[in-house]
């Protein structure tokens, strides 16, 4: 059976970080760095990326670590 996420995600999309982030902070800062959808939002969020530059990422769905429990959400 093929998982729901899969079904949905089932190549590789595009994201945008700072190119310090990646450089530096992927794999190694406490609580992660940030992937953004666009390169608007990206610029939007982290006016920085004029100065420390700016890197187009591929993401991909390797498992599904946790399925989601939604009888767990209050109302």
């Amino acid at each position: 059976m093929i998982d729901l996420e899969l079904k949905h995600m089932p190549g590789m999309t595009t994201g945008y970080m700072c190119k310090t982030d990646y450089d530096h902070e992927l794999g190694e800062a406490t609580g992660g760095v940030r992937v953004y959808a666009s390169l608007a939002d990206l610029k939007a969020a982290q006016p920085c990326v004029e100065t420390c530059g700016i890197v187009q990422v591929g993401i991909r769905f390797l498992k599904l670590v946790q399925n989601a429990n939604w009888d767990r959400v209050q109302s």
